[in-house]
């Protein structure tokens, strides 16, 4: 149905029904009984919990970066946009204070963004690097177009 396209049907009881928009606007919501309250929703990362309980998560962002630029290719493939990566050279390994699924998360996303704004043709280069050296104990991850 023509008019279906672009919206989502949500059939209510009685045969009733209504359409929701769909797409980026759409939000779900959900549907508690009279009087219910909505459940409180836990936004804390596995990180900050780590740490609450006394722990220090650590991870390589190599690999976690490495595993995201392989998927990130059926992106980036379609507009001739090639990616570029530098990691720290071995023996030397991208330690960071950080469960691993926040940290893919959020490298996730960053190079996401880097593929989404690169224009057809472009080349998106990820950095992986010590900040301040081995010693030191820092890491920096850097995207760009």
């Amino acid at each position: 149905d023509a008019q279906a396209e672009g919206a989502r049907e949500d059939r209510g009881g009685e045969g009733s029904s209504r359409s929701l928009p769909a797409g980026a606007g759409a939000q779900r919501r959900l549907l508690l009984a009279p009087g219910a309250e909505e459940p409180a929703v836990d936004r804390t990362t596995a990180t900050a919990k780590a740490i609450s309980l006394g722990e220090m998560p650590t991870c390589d962002l190599t690999p976690i970066v490495a595993g995201l630029l392989a998927s990130g290719e059926v992106i980036a493939a379609p507009s001739g946009v090639t990616m570029t990566a530098t990691f720290p050279p071995p023996p030397l390994r991208a330690i960071a204070t950080v469960d691993p699924r926040d940290a893919r998360e959020t490298l996730a996303l960053v190079i996401d963004a880097a593929l989404v704004a690169a224009p057809r043709g472009a080349e998106v280069d990820v950095v992986v690097g010590l900040n301040g050296g081995a010693q030191q104990g820092g890491v920096v991850v850097a995207a760009s177009v």
